[in-house]
């Protein structure tokens, strides 16, 4: 559906974030990197899709759910800065951008990992929980 033609890619939200790349999809939001136009900081935007926010329930789990991962603090985990509806209706989450290669990106150049690199991202992410 989105992709290098994505119709958003250059759209402003709510007059702060700029969408200048898509970075993927998940079942319940796509993920943009975000410029903030004053600061000029990179984010993450999260924006839920049109089919889930249209009901008040989804909202209502989404926005509990969204305000327990807001106060989680840990060093290997992006900080969720905002949660957010714009004029438009569009509900988005503003999290930290952390560059680098994603897992699946590194897979994608290798193939698959040696033993002992998914044992220790295995050990990270264990830390982590």
């Amino acid at each position: 559906m989105f992709g290098t033609e994505d119709p958003l890619i250059g759209k402003v939200l709510d007059g702060r974030w700029k969408l200048v790349q898509f970075l993927g999809e998940g079942t319940m939001s796509r993920a943009y990197k975000a410029e903030h136009l004053q600061t000029g900081e990179f984010v993450v935007l999260k924006m839920l899709h049109k089919h889930i926010s249209i009901n008040t329930a989804n909202i209502r789990r989404f926005d509990a759910a969204s305000r327990e991962v807001m106060s989680l603090r840990h060093q290997r985990v992006a900080k969720m800065l905002d949660i957010h509806l714009d004029s438009e209706g569009e509900i988005f989450l503003v999290m930290e951008y952390l560059p680098g290669e994603s897992l699946e990106e590194v897979l994608a150049k290798v193939g698959h990992l040696p033993v002992h690199r998914t044992i220790e991202i295995f050990s990270q992410v264990l830390r982590c929980a």
